[in-house]
């Protein structure tokens, strides 16, 4: 459901509309040019590239994908130890 627009919202709509359609700012031409030269060639601080700090990507993606097999092994486990758990549970139950 949903709300009507009151009749202050819709004023304020066309308000909005009337201030779009004029030029809201004249930017000279060489605005882009001006702000580009006041900026640094190389931002302070920015490392070249490649010196992320982070392991290059082929030793990333080993170290995730050994990760992910630990965490399958983990998770077999964990299974296998609930079905053990579950046999013993039944065999003093029954026995």
């Amino acid at each position: 459901m949903t709300p009507h627009p009151t009749p202050s919202a819709i004023d304020l709509d066309a308000d909005i509309d009337r201030a779009l359609d004029g030029p809201l700012l004249q930017v000279p031409d060489d605005f882009s040019a001006r702000v580009l030269a006041a900026l640094p060639a190389r931002p302070v601080g920015a490392e070249p590239p490649g010196a992320t700090g982070r392991p290059p990507a082929r030793l990333w993606r080993l170290v995730q994908a050994l990760v992910l097999a630990a965490c399958g092994a983990l998770g077999a486990v964990e299974v296998l130890l609930f079905v053990g758990g579950l046999w013993t549970a039944t065999a003093v139950a029954v026995g």
